[in-house]
């Protein structure tokens, strides 16, 4: 995901190896980006995820954060990237929230 846009999403810390991930960086300003690859919060966890949520103290405000957890299992090697080429919609501003009605819509009346 190019373009100042990245810094509105967690943002991936390429491993050593192909796929591997070595952590994330919550939405860092784009000067300080580690890669060109957004996480965007699609995620299949392992149950040990929930051993180490237990054991987290609150972060940012005053929440226990899931990327906190992710980042203790991608530095034990736990973590691999999936890239997707699926349509991906972003309905968290209204630039995004529109173009998504008028997809639905183009797909309901298709």
């Amino acid at each position: 995901m190019p373009g100042a846009d990245i810094s509105k999403y967690g943002v991936i810390i390429r491993g050593d190896t192909p796929g591997a991930v070595a952590g994330i960086v919550e939405k860092p300003r784009f000067d300080e980006v580690p890669s060109d690859t957004a996480s965007i919060g699609r995620y299949i966890l392992m149950q040990g995820i929930f051993d180490v949520l237990r054991d987290l103290h609150a972060g940012n405000g005053g929440e226990i954060q899931l990327a906190d957890a992710i980042n203790i299992q991608a530095q034990w090697g736990n973590l691999n990237v999936v890239h997707s080429t699926a349509l991906r919609l972003d309905c968290g501003s209204v630039d995004g929230f529109l173009p998504a009605i008028a997809h639905v819509s183009n797909l309901r009346h298709s």
